[in-house]
C-alpha cells in the first residue's frame, strides 16, 4: 500500500515554496511515478528533490535546475523547501526521494528504525553565525536570555549547544533556547526583541546586520568538526534506483563546478532562490558560500561521530552506532575512479 502523503510537512514558511511543494508532490502522487528498478541512463527518472534551508550554502539543487543539468542528466526533477525537522520523515515516506538534509536529522531517523542514508556531504562543519542584539557584547552576557534556533534537533540548535558548552555555559539551563521556524523567521524574532541573539547563515545574517545587529561569533572559524548537510536518501532508493542516484550525483557535481567557476550565474541563482535583491548581501553570501561548501561532496566520518555523540546525549542507543552506519559513499568513490569528478573540474 502506497504511504499517504505528508502534508502537515509543506506548511513551513516561505508559503510560496511549501505550496509549490504541496502541488507538485500532490500531482506525481496520482500518476506513476518511478520507471522500473532497473532504469538505464536512456530513461528519464522522475524524482522529488529536498532542500532544508533557504541558504547560499544549499544552492547547488537550485543552480542544477536553473543550469538545465536536471534535463542533461535526465531527471525529471521537482525542488521542494521543507524544514530540517520533517525532511526526514518525509523522505521516509517517499514523498522526497533525494535530499541536503542536515546531520542530526539523519541520525535521529536511523535510530528510529529509518534507512536514511548519507550519500554525500555538502557542509562538514558549521555555517552559522551568533548573532546578536547590541547590547550584547560576550557570550556570558547571553546568560538567561533567549536564543533563536530554526528548529529543536536541528543543526542551528545543535551549533547553539556547543557554541554555548564551548564559552562555559550550560545550553539546557544557563541559555533559553527558542524554536522560530526558520532562518528568516530568526531575524524577525531579533527584531522584534523576542530572542536576544541567534543562529544565522547567509543571506539572513546579512539581514540581521544590516537592521543594526551584530555578530558574537562565526562558528565555521572555530575548528568544530560536525556534519552540517549531507545529500540523503534511503537504503532501498539506493539499491533499487541506483542509477537514478548516480544520475543525480553527477548533476550535484556539475552543479558545484559551476557554482565556483560561474559566479554571476550562482548570485543570480541565490537571488532567486532567497528573495534578496541587495547586491551586496548576494555578493557576501556567495563569498561565505564558497568557503563552506564542498568542492568534492565527501562527508567527514569526524563530523558524523560529533553529531552521534551528541545525539547519545539524549538517547542513549547511538553509543552502539558508529559514523560509518550513517554512510554509503560507495557511488562517489565510483564516480572518482571513473574520472568523472577529475573532468568536470578540468572544465
Amino acid at each position: 500500500m502506497k504511504r499517504p502523503l505528508l502534508l502537515p510537512v509543506f506548511f513551513a514558511s516561505h508559503r510560496w515554496v511549501a505550496h509549490r511543494a504541496f502541488l507538485t508532490i500532490l500531482l506525481l502522487a496520482v500518476g506513476t511515478f518511478f520507471p522500473a528498478s532497473g532504469v538505464s541512463a536512456q530513461q528519464r527518472s522522475n524524482i522529488v528533490v529536498g532542500y532544508s534551508a533557504i541558504t547560499a550554502a544549499q544552492s547547488t539543487p537550485w543552480i542544477i535546475q536553473e543550469a538545465g543539468l536536471f534535463k542533461k542528466y535526465n531527471l525529471n526533477a521537482h525542488l521542494v523547501y521543507i524544514a530540517t525537522t520533517t525532511m526526514a520523515q518525509a523522505i521516509v515516506a517517499g514523498d522526497v526521494q533525494i535530499a541536503q538534509n542536515n546531520g542530526p536529522q539523519v541520525v535521529d531517523a536511523v535510530l528510529a528504525g529509518a534507512d536514511n542514508v548519507f550519500i554525500g556531504g555538502t557542509t562538514n562543519a558549521f555555517t552559522f553565525y551568533l548573532i546578536v542584539d547590541p547590547e550584547i557584547k560576550t557570550v556570558e552576557d547571553l546568560r538567561g536570555k533567549p536564543i533563536g534556533v530554526t528548529r529543536l534537533r536541528s543543526s542551528t540548535e545543535f551549533a547553539a549547544r556547543l557554541l554555548f558548552k564551548k564559552f562555559g555555559l550550560n545550553p539546557d539551563k544557563d541559555v533559553k533556547i527558542f524554536q522560530t521556524g526558520g532562518l528568516p523567521e530568526s531575524v524577525a524574532a531579533l527584531q522584534s526583541g523576542v530572542v536576544k541573539g541567534a543562529l544565522l547563515s547567509s543571506p539572513a545574517d546579512l539581514r540581521a546586520r544590516s537592521l543594526g545587529f551584530k555578530e558574537l561569533a562565526d562558528m565555521a572559524t572555530m575548528g568544530i568538526a560536525f556534519q552540517n548537510s549531507g545529500i540523503v536518501t534511503t537504503r532501498s532508493f539506493l539499491k533499487s534506483h541506483r542509477d537514478t542516484v548516480r544520475r543525480y550525483l553527477m548533476a550535484y557535481i556539475e552543479g558545484l563546478h559551476i557554482f565556483y567557476t560561474n559566479k554571476k550565474l550562482s548570485m543570480d541563482v541565490i537571488k532567486k532562490y532567497t528573495s534578496t535583491n541587495d547586491p551586496r548581501m548576494l555578493e557576501t553570501a556567495y563569498d561565505y558560500a564558497t568557503k563552506v561548501l564542498q568542492r568534492i561532496p565527501y562527508l567527514t566520518l569526524e563530523g558524523i561521530q560529533t553529531v552521534v555523540d551528541m545525539v547519545a546525549e539524549v538517547n542513549p542507543k547511538a553509543r552502539s552506532y558508529k559514523a560509518a552506519d550513517f554512510v554509503d559513499s560507495s557511488l562517489l568513490q565510483e564516480l572518482e575512479q571513473e574520472g568523472f569528478i577529475k573532468k568536470v573540474w578540468a572544465n
